[in-house]
């Protein structure tokens, strides 16, 4: 999926800095995908967050169910005194109501985007419960 469009929250993610280990980390991080729910998807379309790639610092996933909606990365690194974690958008699509079918009449959506946030509050959420010294942040820019 090319990442043709830009989208002013295309560029957002999350950025957090604890004393979990990297294994414990990407376990969490799968486990809060598989359970985060969301809403405002393409044409109504179901989907989830499912898990497409992994390595040993990285998961890979994708929001839709035939039709990836969105696509993002999240990185755990170690880090002093434990590991940051990060997540990065790397496709997206968008979506615009139409006037006649012809005539853009409201702002760009970005599909997906209801998951993914969520996505990121939950993981803030998990994250704080287990380790209440975390570090934990939630950018929302453009892309």
């Amino acid at each position: 999926m090319p990442r043709t469009a830009s989208h002013k929250l295309a560029g957002s993610y999350i950025v957090a800095t604890t004393s979990c280990k990297l294994p414990d980390l990407l376990k969490l991080t799968e486990a809060v995908a598989g359970e985060t729910v969301g809403t405002g998807l393409y044409r109504g379309a179901k989907a989830r967050i499912t898990v497409v790639g992994r390595n040993q610092g990285s998961l890979q996933f994708r929001i839709g169910a035939s039709k990836a909606m969105m696509t993002f990365r999240v990185n755990v690194e170690r880090a002093q005194g434990g590991s940051r974690l990060t997540s990065r958008i790397t496709a997206f699509r968008t979506n615009q109501s139409m006037f006649l079918g012809l005539i853009p009449s409201g702002p760009k959506q970005l599909v997906g985007w209801n998951f993914y946030s969520n996505f990121m509050a939950n993981l803030a959420d998990s994250l704080y419960e287990l380790d209440p010294e975390a570090d934990v942040e939630i950018i929302e820019q453009p892309g």
